[in-house]
């Protein structure tokens, strides 16, 4: 699955579709998109739940929820990578919610910029992160990752799986998990 060239693909037959008049055909590809999307999000939320669950680990996930504010650094970034993020997030949250998977929220400021070793601030250099201070070389969205991991670490070692709960570092958020017995008498 490279759902950016699917994207791009959709994007093209849509505007080939528009310029024809042919919008009755245009919904019907706009449907169809909206269901690909969703069925490759499933398949991507139920493996990361699934091995998170398997590991026995938490699912640390950067909060974006600010992210299409008008002065948002990283706004251009999210709506030229073409993927549902908060679709993607949304299911990954109640998939964990079933299982007793607990998701954090991480924020997202300068996770691409720290060093995922000494912690140093180096602006990357395309897609490859070398530190100023200490060398490490990784590219630029792996040390991210490591970043938004250890974030999260950060969050559960200060022990806040009590309560779903904000802070500046991130949110936590704790599952639900109902009783068969609220449903019994439904």
């Amino acid at each position: 699955m490279n759902p950016a060239a699917t994207k791009d693909n959709w994007r093209r037959r849509r505007a080939s579709l528009k310029s024809q008049g042919k919008t009755r055909t245009l919904r019907q590809l706009s449907r169809k998109q909206s269901r690909r999307t969703k069925h490759e999000n499933h398949i991507v939320s139920k493996q990361i739940v699934s091995y998170a669950k398997l590991h026995r680990r938490a699912i640390a996930v950067e909060n974006l929820e600010n992210v299409r504010k008008p002065k948002s650094k990283i706004r251009g970034y999210v709506e030229r990578s073409q993927w549902a993020f908060y679709q993607l997030l949304q299911y990954i949250t109640y998939k964990a919610a079933l299982l007793g998977v607990p998701v954090i929220k991480v924020n997202p400021a300068y996770t691409s910029q720290d060093c995922s070793r000494c912690g140093q601030r180096t602006k990357p250099n395309g897609k490859i992160f070398v530190c100023a201070s200490c060398r490490h070389k990784d590219h630029r969205d792996s040390n991210s990752a490591f970043n938004i991991g250890m974030g999260g670490n950060r969050i559960l070692d200060v022990g806040l799986l009590a309560d779903s709960v904000s802070r500046r570092s991130g949110v936590l958020v704790t599952p639900f998990l109902a009783t068969t017995e609220a449903y019994a008498y439904a």
